[in-house]
């Protein structure tokens, strides 16, 4: 009988000691400095606007809205951008200053810097395309982990073919960090609330 009210206590101690750690863990992470966090590992790339070359790290302290697609591009990319340019335009004037969208071709051989400009411009003015040659195209798809490839099936001519691709929007904070990914079908007042979480302060 003593030996398992000994072994009782043992238990408890046991029990309080391991409560502590977890608590001063916890505390410890909660009033953690956050300029001390490690800068965080981010895509990167090196593409072409119809004003120069541009790169993410430009970027850095706005926030960047990216997407993947195609000027010929149906259905997904046009709804999408769309989605886009109706979450900018929810934003106000000062949080809109911090926020860039990208638009970031899978179909260089089409999307010329130049016509990408004008394309993104019918949806929102700060929206920038980016195009480049294949090998550039397909580092910045790799570093997102974004999948394309051509669908050869053609009704007509060599030009008339259509861009199988992955259709998450990414959300880059003010670090450069991605913090996250929403479909092709998240709304624009759904955009703009993810949008304003990270936008600086």
């Amino acid at each position: 009988m003593a030996e398992q009210q000994q072994m009782k206590s043992v238990i408890m101690v046991m029990a309080v000691v391991a409560l502590l750690i977890v608590s001063l863990v916890t505390l410890f992470v909660l009033t953690a400095d956050d300029s001390q966090r490690p800068e965080p590992k981010t895509a990167r790339f090196l593409l072409q606007s119809s004003s120069g070359p541009v790169t993410l790290e430009q970027f850095r302290g706005e926030v960047v809205i990216l997407f993947f697609g195609y000027t010929h591009c149906p259905d997904v990319c046009p709804t999408t951008l769309s989605n886009v340019a109706a979450a900018l335009d929810i934003l106000s004037a000062n949080e809109l200053a911090h926020v860039q969208p990208l638009f970031i071709t899978v179909d260089p051989a089409r999307d010329t810097a130049d016509y990408l400009a004008k394309y993104v411009g019918f949806f929102h003015p700060k929206m920038i395309g980016l195009s480049g040659t294949e090998d550039a195209i397909h580092k910045a798809a790799e570093s997102f982990s974004v999948q394309y490839f051509k669908d050869d099936i053609t009704d007509a001519g060599k030009d008339n073919y259509y861009m199988n691709h992955t259709s998450y929007l990414f959300l880059i904070d003010d670090r450069g960090e991605v913090v996250d990914m929403m479909s092709e079908h998240t709304t624009p007042e759904d955009i703009a609330k993810a949008v304003r979480q990270y936008i600086p302060r």
